[in-house]
């Protein structure tokens, strides 16, 4: 008989930025009527992760208010350091059975639970290692969210502290599979990109 413990994932939604560029609460803001906080908790609910986590910071209570009351919130008391403050103060709640972490970003609108479920997939086949998406993102090949963490990687997600995120820790690690997720090169950070991104869905409605 098996002593392995099978792998729990908990999944850590980030939506705790200023959304400066946006110039009000992007989090709030609506595609196809549905706020994308709404949208991004949909798609970790109906993952095949086992929990998850919203993790905020700025503008938190009209943020809170668009969130049902079933959902896990922390609020992230170090926000305004960046988004590796954010991670750190989340990976110190994680629940005790979290043998890996997925960390994904509200802003990343395409991000649904199929590309979460490839994410989780790929990482029970490969337990000890890394797992992040691969992209392009203004003319650039990136490595990055959505990203599996397993646990002997917590200890330096828990000394983050710069607005960076885990791109480094991505970067230095021995042990990563990068999966091809075209859909993590959209993200919202304008109210333009917003525009964008409607626009792209009212076309493929067309076809």
């Amino acid at each position: 008989m098996s002593n392995v413990q099978a792998p729990y994932f908990h999944g850590l939604l980030l939506a705790a930025g200023a959304s400066r560029r946006f110039g009000q609460a992007k989090q709030l803001a609506k595609l196809n009527g549905q706020s994308l906080i709404r949208l991004a908790i949909e798609g970790f609910s109906n993952s095949n992760l086992h929990s998850f986590t919203v993790v905020l910071g700025a503008n938190s209570e009209a943020i809170r208010n668009e969130i049902d009351d079933k959902v896990n919130i922390l609020f992230a008391e170090n926000w305004h350091y960046g988004m590796g403050a954010s991670i750190a103060d989340s990976i110190q709640k994680l629940p005790e059975a979290c043998s890996h972490v997925l960390i994904g970003l509200a802003d990343q609108v395409a991000i649904r639970e199929k590309q979460c479920n490839l994410l989780i997939e790929r990482a029970t086949k490969h337990p000890s290692c890394i797992v992040a998406s691969r992209f392009h993102h203004a003319g650039k090949e990136r490595i990055g969210a959505p990203a599996i963490f397993p646990r002997s990687i917590f200890p330096d997600l828990a000394t983050l502290r710069a607005d960076k995120g885990a791109k480094d820790i991505i970067a230095n690690a021995v042990d990563v599979i990068e999966v091809d997720m075209a859909e993590a090169s959209i993200d919202v950070d304008t109210p333009s990109d917003l525009l964008q991104v409607q626009a792209s869905l009212e076309a493929k409605k067309r076809v």
